[in-house]
């Protein structure tokens, strides 16, 4: 649903969770955009292997692949699978093994930085949430997914893995 002046235009489904989803990524892109400052550096909507990225964050802390959801509904995560229960329907929940796609997405990634810059590094796969998620954060089968609010302290928080060097050899590859 749209308003525009005094008129209520309806929208199709598709477009609506289309914005929506865009609406997540300009969440989680505000979120990053602190971390700069700090000498991260951040790509939005890259062309992937396995479809697009929608961020990639590299620092010394590593590299994550960072795929951002905006779901409707109350989010779970149990045994590696995300669980979505409709909002307006508790019986009505459905599940997505988002995280398989994302894992695709950050051995891709790895493997072009390593064929960039003639070695490999670990790119963490990251689902970011915005709505509700109460568990907050589950770290799962190779996979972390937390609420976008959690998104810039979790990084940070992050130990150091990889030498400054290497960052800005990838750094320079990204362009």
């Amino acid at each position: 649903m749209l308003l525009t002046g005094a008129r209520t235009i309806f929208l199709p489904h598709r477009i609506e969770k289309w914005q929506r989803g865009a609406e997540g990524e300009r969440l989680t892109a505000r979120a990053l955009k602190p971390l700069e400052s700090a000498g991260w550096t951040i790509r939005h909507d890259l062309a992937g292997q396995y479809g697009n990225i929608d961020h990639l964050v590299v620092g010394t802390s590593g590299v994550f692949l960072l795929e951002t959801k905006n779901w409707a509904g109350c989010v779970r995560v149990a045994d590696g699978k995300v669980i979505i229960v409709s909002p307006e329907d508790p019986t009505d929940e459905w599940t997505m093994d988002v995280g398989s796609r994302v894992r695709g997405a950050a051995f891709g990634t790895s493997e072009a930085i390593k064929s960039l810059v003639g070695r490999g590094a670990w790119v963490q796969s990251v689902v970011v949430i915005w709505g509700r998620f109460d568990q907050g954060l589950i770290e799962d089968s190779r996979v972390v997914y937390l609420h976008g609010d959690r998104l810039q302290n979790w990084l940070t928080s992050q130990r150091d893995r990889i030498s400054p060097a290497d960052v800005n050899a990838i750094v320079a590859r990204l362009g």
